[in-house]
């Protein structure tokens, strides 16, 4: 009937068979849901997304179909079709790289060293009182860290520091700091402070989505200089 059913168990199941095989629907439900809900937000970010350089594009052909159109503008307009196309293709490969984690089997434990990424003009540092153990896979905590590394010197920071405590890994940098109004959007896909120097928004969103497969959870955390991010295993 389209009715969005209420997913609570009964209160008896009559034998236990049959309150396991409850449960199970449930469950299943509230996944199916849940997929459903994440397919319908993704539709609509990539629809308000890919809308401005459509736009673009369409704008720039009508432009170059004008004959008279100068040697210097119509270079313009080509440089405006190459950018935006490069835009395009850049968020869609971002969406595949989180639909091809997202079904990734999940792996671990890991260590700590053997996820550290490479990034120029980036120190990481491991706190000495860190447990070096993590329940990720050495390639997915790589891919987690590499993100939040290029987010951390885009935002000026140079050094990033990693302490992992019971359960806990703190990642904080010496960057230019958050905006507290920006906090709540920082994992929605496609949200960026930086869309003029090309920022499409997916960092933070793929490290979540990795990190949901893990049943984990990453925060923005107190700090008193640059950013700083709480995963919670």
């Amino acid at each position: 009937e389209g009715k969005k059913p209420r997913s609570e168990p009964l209160q008896h199941y009559g034998i236990r068979e049959l309150a396991d095989l409850g449960e199970s629907m449930l469950s299943m439900a509230d996944t199916l849901e849940k997929r459903s809900r994440e397919i319908a937000t993704y539709t609509d970010h990539v629809t308000h997304e890919l809308k401005s350089p459509v736009t673009s594009v369409i704008g720039a052909a009508e432009l170059l179909a004008d004959r008279e159109i100068s040697d210097e503008n119509r270079e313009m307009l080509l440089g405006n079709i190459r950018s935006e196309g490069e835009r395009m293709n850049t968020l869609l490969a971002r969406l595949r790289e989180m639909a091809r984690l997202r079904q990734e089997q999940h792996g671990g434990p890991g260590e700590l060293s053997e996820m550290l990424p490479d990034v120029e003009g980036l120190a990481i540092r491991i706190e000495p009182t860190s447990e070096q153990t993590l329940p990720l896979s050495n390639e997915h905590g790589e891919i987690i860290l590499l993100h939040m590394a290029k987010n951390s010197l885009n935002h000026g920071a140079r050094h990033m520091n990693l302490q992992h405590l019971k359960g806990v890994l703190r990642v904080s940098d010496d960057g230019d700091g958050i905006n507290e109004s920006d906090i709540p959007r920082l994992a929605d896909p496609f949200f960026t402070t930086r869309r003029g120097e090309g920022g499409t928004g997916m960092g933070l969103a793929i490290v979540a989505a990795i990190l949901d497969g893990y049943g984990a959870t990453i925060h923005v955390a107190p700090s008193e200089k640059g950013a700083a991010f709480e995963i919670r295993f």
